[in-house]
């Protein structure tokens, strides 16, 4: 197809936008979205490619998707499906859909050379990620396997060691959430756990069966009976578990995108921790001299204390959100990576 073959070199001279409206025309020109068929599942292939190659991994997912059930038994649908969790970090969704891909075409080179990648160590004993290193200092860098995330086993303090070296950065900072997007912390503000239970669904993709108490991160996760209800267990969690909710949001995104903290956004957190803290003992204090004169300044401090971790939990949603926005294609990064890589196959022609 003429429409097509243009998006092919449009997506070769590196202007992506065009080749996806190019391939999106393809398509309705010639009446092939939904019908069916090697044509489409080769259009949707492609517009996976280029959404990758602009950092839109969760749409190159859902183009892959497409390709599938536009063409189930064709492998290269199934390729492009790995290459884009892999952009994620996701590396088990990335195996599976390899795995499809051998299963229907065991020559198929680009699922072929990317489990040889994922089982293939580097000089440092990690997994390479075929999207090679993210570049420390550069916010918004597409996530790479710069550094190894928290594993299964490990305590607290070790997964908190592990994300310290992370190299990617939130697309903003914590003092610049609520100018980014006023309107969501003003919502996170005053629903804080309406706008937790949104995050939550949003960073599991909307798949609720991945769905554990905590994202897995504290002692009761996967003890809850998540499986039988995990919506209403969700719901649970942020109304009743509110900062443990807005953390484990917080944990899954750095795993999965390898985003670290800045210095101010751990002296942000750290301070609102400190002065929850402080404003308990003073009020344990009080509570056990009977003092007048300290039980004022307990309230005060605990009305400090409150302000703050309101106002920092709704700057974490902020952060949460704009994130999920860039990595969901709704917001552009602020600094793409210039050096991604095409995948290990070309366009489908």
């Amino acid at each position: 197809m003429e429409l097509k073959s243009e998006g092919n070199q449009l997506y070769q001279q590196g202007r992506f936008e065009d080749a996806v409206n190019k391939y999106n025309q393809a398509l309705d020109a010639g009446a092939l979205r939904g019908r069916g068929g090697r044509e489409e599942a080769s259009i949707h292939a492609n517009l996976s490619l280029t959404h990758l190659k602009m950092g839109m991994a969760t749409l190159a997912v859902k183009d892959a998707q497409a390709a599938q059930r536009a063409d189930p038994k064709w492998s290269r649908g199934y390729t492009r499906e790995g290459d884009a969790w892999t952009a994620v970090g996701r590396q088990a969704d990335a195996t599976r859909a390899y795995q499809n891909a051998l299963s229907l075409d065991p020559q198929d080179q680009g699922a072929r050379r990317a489990m040889a990648v994922q089982t293939a160590p580097t000089q440092q004993g990690m997994p390479q990620h075929p999207r090679g290193p993210s570049q420390p200092g550069q916010p918004g860098v597409t996530p790479g396997y710069a550094a190894p995330g928290p594993q299964p086993g490990m305590d607290r303090k070790e997964a908190a060691q592990a994300r310290d070296s992370y190299r990617n950065n939130w697309q903003t900072d914590l003092l610049r959430a609520p100018c980014n997007d006023c309107k969501f912390c003003c919502f996170s503000v005053f629903c804080s756990p309406c706008a937790s239970f949104i995050l939550r669904k949003r960073a599991l993709y909307g798949d609720m069966e991945r769905y554990t108490c905590c994202a897995g991160y504290m002692p009761c996760s996967g003890k809850c009976g998540e499986s039988s209800c995990p919506s209403c267990c969700l719901c649970l969690e942020t109304w009743c578990c509110f900062a443990n909710s807005v953390a484990s949001t917080r944990f899954l995104l750095q795993d999965e995108l390898h985003v670290m903290n800045t210095k101010c956004d751990n002296c942000l957190i750290a301070t609102m921790l400190i002065m929850q803290q402080i404003a308990c003992i003073l009020r344990c204090v009080a509570m056990i001299t009977g003092s007048d004169e300290l039980q004022g300044i307990a309230d005060i401090m605990t009305l400090i204390a409150d302000l703050l971790y309101c106002s920092v939990c709704a700057c974490m949603q902020t952060q949460h959100k704009m994130e999920m926005d860039v990595r969901d294609g709704k917001l552009a990064p602020k600094v793409m990576n210039p050096d991604m890589p095409p995948t290990a196959q070309g366009m489908q022609r």
